[in-house]
Formats: structure tokens, C-alpha cells, sequence
């Protein structure tokens, strides 16, 4: 199994010469399976450079990808657009998100859209008649809607993008999944639901006897003195024994002392998490958007720095530190 990092970049795409080591792209991660199939996390602008690659490396054949995102803020799907492979027919892109509950907000927006009114609220007997069939619509029962359709066919509507998704050349196939459901391939994911605004899904990418824990934009319990008393537990027990832990690493501890609850992690907490799930590697990504090339590479001499301290001065440690470079590329297995 292999892994690529095409957007390192956290809230807003980054470019320029600051930041040219590390990356300005948001949020898109590659993994090439053993047997040479194609999965990718996340649709930030990374993933417009890895469409360019891929129609280099798939040129007079057709792709067969799969695309996991973690959630629907903008900078994870913002590249989707410009993603050259979803134009081309005969192409095949299978679209997962996690299951989201349906909210009232979702059900208003359904019955506006069938009602042909601009506004229109609920009332709690008409929110009880309609929940069934409302839902049927939403979720993933009905083949015309789903969330993970819903967060590119909102981004692609007109007047703010000129080609709507159902307008691609591509076999396009939504796909929402529940906690604890396998996507297997030959690969096989899963998520669990992690603390960030709005959620979060972490997704677990195994092959034979390694993994891959992909834990961007997961905020560590700052309410637990340690991460074994609280909520980061979840984490820990996903993330055991695993080859490599992506995890957020966007803020300084002193710089979440003021953004407690933004969704975000420091790298402190993220080496704590490593060496109690006994991870081999922890890559650091999501990088602030402030963050030039060298404040990346003194947050990386600061974590290694508090690993050394967590080891108690030793030199040699079970765990590797590393803040994620776009283009870099790790083999597994």
C-alpha cells in the first residue's frame, strides 16, 4: 500500500514561495492499494494536481476511484470541480461520506424545494407526518439523495459554479455508510464519528496485517488533563497498533489555548495519542494556513523535541514524527 500527500494545507488553499516545502493545497490524501486500485480522502484543492496525475497515469484507459471524504467543510471539498477525471466518460468515481443524521434543517429544505416556495417552516404535527418520506429522499434509500451528494450538488449549482454535477462525463455514485461498515476491496475502510464543528469521520484504511488512521481536523478532549481519561479513548482504541496516524496538527498549544473548540489539535496531544495506541509513524497535516515553511519546520523540531521529553531523554523510540510535505509518499507493507 501506498500513500500520497497532493494538499497538506487546513481552511484556506496556501500558495506561494512561504509556503512552496510543505504545500499550499488543502486537504487531499492518495492510497494505491497492493494491487494497484485507486482511493482517495478528501476533495481540498490537492486533489486538482492529483486529476492531472492521474490522466498522465490512466491516459487511453479508464479509472476506477474511490472517494472518502471526512466531512462537508469547504476546504475538503472545494476542489472537487476541478477534479479533470470526473469529466471524462467512461471514468467511474464512487463517492462515500459518513451517515448523517437527518436534521429538521434538511427535512425544510426538501419540502421547500417540493413546494416551490422560497421559505417554509415545519410544524411539529407536519414534521411527524412527512418524517418517512422525507428521509426515504435525504438518506442514502433513495438513489436521488444522499449527503454525500448533497455536498457537491449544492457546490456545483449555478449561479456560483457553471457545471452542475449531474452535467459530468463520469459514472458518478454517491454513497453514504454507517459507523463500523466495511467498504472492502481487496482494502478495506471504515470510520468512526471523531469531535470536530459539524463532525468528523476518521477512517481506517487497512490492507492484510497494516493501516492507515486518516484523523484530520479532529480536536483532542481539552476537558481531559490526559488523553486517556476522556474522549481522545476513541481515537486511541481505533488507532491501536497502527502503521501510520495522520493527525491535526494545525495549532501550537499556546495558540489552542485561544481556539478551544474550533476542531483542531496541537501536536502535544497528537504524540501523546500516537504513543498510547502504539502507532509506528504519526504524519502531522491540516497545517494553518499562517503557518509558512518555517514555522512548519519549527513545529516539527518542537514535537520531535517533546517526544524526546515523553521518552524520558531516550534516543531511540518506537514512534516516528513527521509534518506532512505535499508530494511526499510513504510505502506500507
Amino acid at each position: 500500500m501506498k500513500i500520497k500527500f497532493w494538499g497538506t494545507r487546513g481552511s484556506i488553499p496556501k500558495p506561494g514561495k512561504s509556503t512552496i516545502e510543505y504545500g499550499g493545497n488543502t486537504t487531499c490524501l492518495e492510497v494505491i492499494s497492493g494491487e494497484g486500485d485507486e482511493y482517495i480522502f478528501d476533495a481540498g484543492t490537492g486533489i486538482t494536481e492529483l486529476g492531472a496525475d492521474l490522466m498522465k497515469r490512466y491516459a487511453g484507459k479508464t479509472l476506477d476511484a474511490k472517494l472518502f471524504l471526512s466531512h462537508k467543510h469547504w476546504d475538503h471539498v472545494q476542489g472537487f470541480p476541478f477534479f479533470t477525471p470526473a469529466y471524462i466518460p467512461g471514468n467511474k468515481l464512487d463517492v462515500y461520506s459518513g451517515d448523517a443524521d437527518v436534521t429538521k434543517e434538511d427535512l425544510e429544505r426538501v419540502q421547500r424545494k417540493q413546494d416551490g416556495v422560497e421559505t417554509r417552516r415545519i410544524t411539529k404535527g407536519d414534521l411527524t407526518d412527512r418524517l418517512t418520506k422525507e428521509t426515504a429522499i435525504i438518506t442514502n434509500k433513495n438513489g436521488e439523495m444522499n449527503k454525500a451528494k448533497a455536498m457537491f450538488q449544492y457546490q456545483q449549482t449555478k449561479p456560483y459554479f457553471p457545471v452542475e454535477i449531474k452535467q459530468t462525463g463520469a459514472e458518478l455514485c454517491f454513497k453514504d455508510i454507517a459507523e463500523g461498515v466495511k467498504v472492502s476491496n481487496g482494502v478495506e475502510v471504515s470510520y468512526r464519528r471523531m469531535n470536530h464543528p459539524d463532525g468528523v469521520f476518521c477512517y481506517k484504511i487497512a490492507e492484510k496485517d497494516h493501516a492507515v488512521v486518516f484523523a484530520t481536523d479532529y480536536e483532542h478532549d481539552s476537558n481531559a488533563s490526559l488523553v486517556t481519561e476522556g474522549n481522545d479513548k476513541k481515537l486511541i482504541d481505533w488507532a491501536r497498533g497502527a502503521d501510520i496516524l495522520i493527525y491535526d496538527g494545525q495549532y501550537t498549544p499556546e495558540i489552542y489555548e485561544k481556539k478551544k473548540g474550533w476542531g483542531h489539535s496541537t501536536y502535544e496531544k497528537g504524540i501523546d495519542i500516537a504513543l498510547e495506541a502504539g502507532v509506528k509513524k504519526i504524519i502531522f497535516t491540516h497545517h494553518d494556513p499562517t503557518s509558512t515553511d518555517e514555522i512548519v519546520k519549527d513545529l516539527e523540531k518542537r514535537a520531535k523535541e517533546y517526544l524526546y521529553q515523553r521518552m524520558d531523554g531516550r534516543n531511540h523510540c518506537c514512534l516516528s514524527v513527521e509534518f506532512a510535505k505535499e508530494g511526499s509518499e510513504y510505502t506500507i507493507g
